[in-house]
């Protein structure tokens, strides 16, 4: 069974900017058609287009890192800002494979922390660049990303799933919001 695996440079660094320069981008319309003008760079979305896009053309080299038959499910992006963190939990088992995508920081890394205990014991941290991926099997194992200590990070979180009645998290097509 898979557990987990780092992929060093799964996307260009120069692709990795250009997705940060994007996600900026749609920060600023947000921002523009808000009454809140004080909320500059906080921006999360469910099936982002250019994050399926990626979901969906990266299907083939994940299920051949994992050595299973995997389905693409959805993604979930987002600009963390200082103080911002991902909480220690497990995955639904139908959120098979979890792959934590870095896209870029001000601070140009970014850390998660797994165990395979809820009290955290024996835990271990991988430390990704930008376009790094890391793949783990997210309903085995507790994992966490730690308060942000910089001003931003960009991260997009690529799942598959095992079912494939569960194909395309149950929407007709990647990209189409539930």
């Amino acid at each position: 069974m898979f557990k987990y695996k780092k992929i060093k440079s799964f996307l260009e660094k120069d692709f990795c900017d250009f997705i940060v320069d994007y996600f900026i981008l749609k920060t600023n319309a947000k921002i523009e058609s808000s009454e809140d003008k004080n909320n500059f760079l906080y921006y999360f979305e469910y099936a982002d287009a250019l994050m399926e896009t990626i979901l969906h053309n990266s299907q083939e080299s994940v299920i051949e890192i994992v050595g299973e038959k995997l389905f693409t499910s959805y993604t979930y992006s987002g600009i963390y800002t200082l103080g911002d963190e991902v909480c220690n939990h497990k995955n639904k088992k139908t959120e098979k494979i979890e792959g934590f995508l870095f896209l870029g920081s001000d601070e140009g890394k970014e850390t998660i922390t797994l165990s395979e205990f809820d009290d955290c014991s024996n835990k271990f941290s991988e430390e990704l660049e930008p376009g790094d991926l890391f793949l783990f099997n997210g309903h085995n194992y507790w994992h966490w990303i730690e308060p942000l200590q910089s001003k931003w990070s960009i991260r997009s979180f690529l799942y598959f799933t095992d079912d494939e009645t569960l194909s395309c998290d149950e929407r007709p097509y990647l990209g189409f919001k539930k």
